[in-house]
């Protein structure tokens, strides 16, 4: 029976991403066993998904010795093939190291530098960077027959606890998830918009954050009717939340491709980030909002600092164009009989 091993050390966002490959390639080679490669700390993201026969971990500050040392062990499973979708030095370093045929996701990087710093486009109309995904796995459009193209699973365990915690909260019907943070601030809508914005929505309101993400206690303390949960959860309850949730609103970070992974639809608001950079959506039913302005895409992930004296990206979508994007995903659901109650 063939391994196959693939790698991606990071981040929670990009290894949504990668579920996209696993499910290919357990389409491909359906009798294979595929193992996935990464950090410690991102082995969660991953958990109760079928396909994946084993995840292989490392400890993110390991020295290099011990990476090494760990990363030689792996030939005793002679893989068949390596999947690189990371394309570090650290992937890099496990290639070498492991005597099997190996493939590498295109990273496009010039591509991406011209157009952050010379807004010149070279990407095709409605790139996805899960493009490189089908390229790299040699595998035809045509060919896909996949419900979601990226996939997370929560099991019942889960979910129990995530209702014991909104029920904690009184939230015993359908409810709106908002995921204000980001690790960039230059990602995050602003803080005005989200109270103008919360007081029009219906549905009782759950926000998620790190303990980094301060607009999720600033958000609270301007709508006392919202549950702030911030940094009350761990990742898998996060997900369960998300899943049991009617839909996600935040902008282009993890637990909003989480969102999508678990089947639920999103409005994602898209800042500096753009297709080019994963800052899209992939449910037929999200909504993707964006100002379609000179200086947009600035950078990879909204790290570098913004040129202009406001954040134009983010304040031109307002209140409004969220609130209707809500209703008509919330519209077509009932529609169609999609409706989630706890």
């Amino acid at each position: 029976m063939n391994k196959i091993l693939v790698i991606r050390f990071s981040s929670i966002g990009d290894i949504i991403f990668t579920t996209y490959a696993l499910q290919l390639l357990k389409q491909k080679y359906p009798k294979s066993k595929i193992y996935f490669l990464t950090l410690q700390n991102n082995k969660s993201i991953l958990k109760n998904i079928s396909f994946i026969y084993k995840i292989i971990t490392i400890e993110k500050k390991s020295n290099i010795a011990h990476q090494i040392k760990s990363f030689r062990k792996l030939n005793n499973h002679k893989f068949s093939k390596i999947y690189d979708l990371h394309g570090s030095l650290r992937s890099f370093l496990v290639k070498i190291l492991i005597n099997s045929k190996s493939f590498t996701i295109r990273k496009l990087r010039i591509r991406r530098f011209i157009l952050f710093n010379f807004k010149i486009n070279l990407f095709k109309k409605k790139y996805d960077i899960l493009d490189e995904i089908e390229q790299l796995l040699d595998i035809n459009k045509s060919e896909i027959f996949l419900k979601n193209k990226t996939y997370l699973n929560v099991s019942s365990r889960e979910k129990n606890k995530a209702k014991k915690i909104l029920e904690s909260n009184k939230i015993y019907s359908e409810y709106i998830v908002i995921v204000p943070g980001a690790n960039w601030e230059n990602k995050s809508w602003t803080l005005e918009n989200y109270n103008k914005l919360i007081p029009l929505l219906k549905f009782p309101i759950v926000l998620l954050g790190s303990e980094n993400d301060l607009i999720c206690d600033k958000i609270y303390k301007s709508n006392k009717k919202v549950i702030n949960l911030k940094n009350k959860t761990d990742l898998r309850t996060a997900f369960s939340i998300i899943f049991l949730s009617k839909i996600t609103i935040g902008s282009d970070t993890g637990l909003v491709h989480a969102s999508e992974a678990l089947g639920k639809p999103v409005v994602l608001i898209s800042g500096p980030t753009s297709n080019a950079t994963g800052g899209n959506t992939r449910n037929k039913k999200s909504k993707n909002l964006y100002s379609d302005i000179w200086c947009r895409p600035c950078s990879k992930n909204g790290q570098k600092k913004c040129i202009r004296d406001k954040k134009y990206c983010m304040i031109n979508i307002n209140e409004m164009k969220v609130l209707n994007s809500i209703n008509e995903i919330i519209k077509n659901d009932k529609k169609n009989n999609l409706d989630i109650s706890l």
